[in-house]
């Protein structure tokens, strides 16, 4: 996340825009106008580059959509970081919720380390999936990780590597022992 020029809190995605719907069918997703807003003071921004933020009074059409910014390009590695800012973005709209905080400092923690340019990331309720698509959504028997949050702060890991079954936990929600031997296993599977 990048300061907001208006607040000056750390709310702009990096890896993401937004854009109208309907404008990125009509000109694609590197024509559109790309718009950013701040998760912390709500203010949207013109974005036609990488360092322009211009605060707009009336915001753009809707419904807006998360795409990769036009100038990133197109690439297995900018669609993976976009998926991790969308998923960063939902739980972070689920701040409230405690047994959520884990899961937060993980996503944080492994976008760190660079897996957000090697994993996709997604979510389904509050369960936070991992995997090397190269789309979003899952195929019957492709490789994954899931964690999903126990109210203790602890998570539940499942997943599928390469055909065998993987299911441990509750565990802490660190990046160690059996999470990172997991994790690190998924990373060196082809991207699919």
């Amino acid at each position: 996340m990048r300061s907001c020029p208006e607040c000056g809190e750390s709310g702009i995605a990096e890896h993401s825009v937004l854009a109208v719907a309907n404008e990125v069918r009509e000109l694609g997703p590197t024509e559109a106008p790309s718009y950013s807003r701040c998760r912390s003071c709500d203010a949207i921004f013109a974005r036609p580059d990488p360092e322009t933020l211009t605060r707009l009074d009336d915001p753009p059409g809707e419904p807006l959509v998360r795409v990769v910014p036009p100038w990133k390009g197109s690439s297995d590695g900018n669609e993976l970081q976009l998926s991790w800012d969308v998923v960063e973005l939902f739980f972070e709209d689920h701040a409230g919720d405690a047994h959520l905080e884990p899961l937060r400092a993980l996503i944080a923690l492994l976008r760190e380390r660079g897996f957000d340019s090697t994993l996709r990331a997604g979510q389904s309720s509050a369960t936070l999936l991992l995997s090397r698509s190269r789309e979003h959504g899952l195929r019957e028997g492709q490789s994954h990780l899931s964690f999903t949050a126990e109210p203790d702060g602890r998570v539940k890991v499942e997943g599928l590597l390469e055909g065998a079954k993987h299911r441990f936990g509750p565990v802490p929600a660190t990046f160690g022992g059996r999470i990172e031997r997991a994790i690190e296993s998924l990373a060196k599977l082809p991207l699919d």
